[in-house]
């Protein structure tokens, strides 16, 4: 990957990306890349992956004279096979090449590059968002860095930070807040029945006689009265 300074100065980006996670790596950006200065950026990624190192099998990689049989000799020493890409075949890495064009179209070709430590900190910037916050069908909707063993619970809101000045912008959830009940009082009254309703009408407990209204409309009347009240949700037929 390459991008043009305000400068017209053209820098090239070293970036390795892991197929299965989609994870990006952005290891360096130089102006004159060398095939010393690969190998050593090669040497470094294996540092920084630890023991995850061994889990790779295979790196495909361009026809580019600056990948020496050095740069190959590193990942062959940790068990993992080079595999170079057929000539004039993009669809062999067609990975990193969707990669490339996402940074130009979402991050570089917006902003003006000054020089190679501008370039190396928006990159970078950019490959933690990505790494972070953008999801993938192929992941089932997750970001490269979340774990496929953690379900998320429901957002109670949603908040947004921004990424490069505002340039992106990311979302994030907040735990849902439960109701809390004070303490003393129950959480939910019994509901009440037809029979019970009628027990309490009859005696007189529940609302003082209407002698204008009917039997069936008292009783209704009392129901539409319980309900505004929250005293219970129930269902009753009058007939």
């Amino acid at each position: 990957m390459h991008g043009e300074t305000v400068f017209l100065r053209r820098l090239y980006v070293f970036f390795v990306m892991e197929i299965a996670t989609r994870r990006v790596h952005v290891l360096g950006v130089s102006a004159r890349p060398t095939g010393a200065w690969v190998t050593q950026l090669a040497r470094d990624l294996l540092m920084d992956l630890g023991d995850r190192a061994g889990c790779f099998r295979f790196l495909i990689r361009d026809r580019d004279s600056k990948f020496t049989a050095a740069f190959d000799a590193v990942f062959a020493g940790n068990g993992t096979a080079v595999i170079p890409a057929p000539p004039q075949s993009p669809r062999s890495n067609a990975f990193t090449e969707r990669w490339i064009r996402t940074a130009r179209t979402e991050c570089t070709d917006r902003l003006l590059i000054t020089g190679e430590r501008h370039l190396r900190t928006v990159l970078t910037t950019y490959a933690e968002h990505y790494n972070r916050g953008t999801p993938h069908r192929s992941l089932d909707l997750r970001a490269p860095d979340d774990d496929p063993n953690i379900i998320p619970l429901p957002a109670g809101t949603i908040r947004r930070r921004q990424v490069l000045g505002g340039l992106l912008n990311e979302y994030h959830t907040t735990p849902l807040r439960l109701p809390h009940h004070r303490q003393g009082r129950p959480a939910q009254q019994p509901d009440r029945n037809i029979d019970t309703l009628q027990g309490q009408r009859l005696s007189g407990d529940l609302i003082p006689a209407r002698p204008h209204l009917r039997p069936a409309d008292r009783l209704q009347h009392s129901a539409v009265r319980m309900a505004r009240q929250g005293t219970g949700c129930f269902s009753f037929r009058v007939g």
